[in-house]
């Protein structure tokens, strides 16, 4: 019986990984840029996002929605002021 190459089967998984990866990012870049467009069309228009979660998806609902809302709104007036960054400061 042959010994196992721990080494060589560690490089063989992670370049599957990357390259599974990489295919999946080349595939949906034209789609993300096109979900960005939209939704920040919709907050600058003064609409909003509803992001659901339940459990630990609740979680990761509520970063998201900060996430959107710090990218794609614009800084509302008075941003640099102390306690704008507080979470009721944007309209």
């Amino acid at each position: 019986m042959s010994e196992f190459d721990c080494a060589a089967y560690y490089a063989a998984e992670f370049a599957e990984h990357a390259a599974v990866a990489s295919a999946t990012a080349a595939k949906l870049e034209r789609e993300f840029r096109r979900l960005f467009e939209v939704t920040r069309d919709a907050l600058v228009g003064g609409g909003k996002l509803l992001f659901f979660g339940n459990g630990g998806s609740a979680g990761d609902a509520q970063r998201s929605r900060h996430r959107a809302d710090r990218a794609l709104r614009p800084e509302p007036p008075g941003a640099g002021r102390p306690g704008a960054h507080h979470r009721h400061a944007r309209p």
